[in-house]
Formats: structure tokens, sequence, C-alpha cells
């Protein structure tokens, strides 16, 4: 995903007059994002840009994070009685760019957090306590509206993934 910047969008018709020039943006490090209407349909990134476009790669990435982060919340709910009160900022941010590119990517890593979560502490986790670690956690990445948002995507969408999940 590409961060989006909002001085650096152009709309279809200014990026194929300026094409050039945004081209010699990218070379000197800048993005430019592409729009139609109200949405991005394309990015013009620099060569350098870090994409990540082999799936295993990315699976890989994805599957050390979500051990990593669960060691984390483990070991500080040792510190708090127990209790959990967010998945942290960096699983949020990781969350958040899921979120905000691809909805199944958001809840693969979900799946993949809660069950490994309650694999650890040895008991499944509720589905309050987990939308709410995982809410709390979206704000290091999303505004208000995409957290509420993306919360009612994982709450229509939580049978179906969290039972898939078992």
């Amino acid at each position: 995903m590409v961060v989006l910047n909002p001085t650096r969008m152009r709309s279809i018709t200014d990026a194929k007059t300026k094409f050039n020039a945004l081209v010699s943006e990218a070379q000197a490090g800048q993005s430019a994002h592409i729009v139609s209407g109200a949405n991005v349909v394309a990015h013009l990134v620099p060569a350098t840009a870090r994409i990540v476009d082999d799936a295993n790669v990315l699976a890989s990435m994805l599957q050390a994070l979500v051990q990593r982060e669960v060691d984390w919340i483990v070991a500080d709910s040792k510190k708090n009685d127990g209790q959990f009160y967010s998945a942290g900022d960096v699983m949020g941010r990781a969350l958040g760019w899921a979120w905000r590119t691809d909805a199944a990517l958001f809840m693969q890593i979900v799946t993949d957090y809660i069950g490994l979560l309650a694999a650890r502490i040895g008991r499944p986790l509720r589905r309050d306590e987990s939308r709410a670690l995982i809410r709390e956690s979206l704000g290091a990445a999303l505004t208000d509206g995409e957290v509420a948002t993306a919360d009612a995507h994982l709450a229509r969408n939580w049978d179906e993934w969290m039972l898939d999940a078992h």
C-alpha cells in the first residue's frame, strides 16, 4: 500500500497532461495518486518504493508479525492482571494498511491473530473482547470513521471467518 497524500492526488486528465513532470517527481522520490471521481485508481511511485508483490513473502511477513504481536500482548497482559486493552500500535498499523488495501487480507490477519492469541492464553476470546482489541489498535492508523467501518465489517463477517479458522 502507498500512504495517500492528499496534496499528491491528480485527476486522470491532470496526470495525462503532467505525466513527464510526475515521472520526474517520482524519480526524485515523490509518489502521485491518480484519482477518478473519489477513488484512487493508480499510483505513480518511485522505482525504489517498497512493494511486496510475492504472496508467499507477504504471508511469511504477516505470520511473523502476528507471532511477535501475540507475544507482546501476552507479556503486556501479565503486567495488567491478565487484561487485554489493545492489540497495539504496530498491529494496528498493519491492520490499517490491510483494511485500506484488501478487506479479505484484513480479516485473515485478524483471524490469525485472534486464533494464535486464544491458543497462547489457553481459552477462546469472546467476540466483544476480540473486537475491542482490534478496534483500539486500529486508531494507530485509521481515522475514527475508518475504524467504525472496519469494525462494522469485522462484526458482519466474524462468524464466517472465525468458524472457517477452526
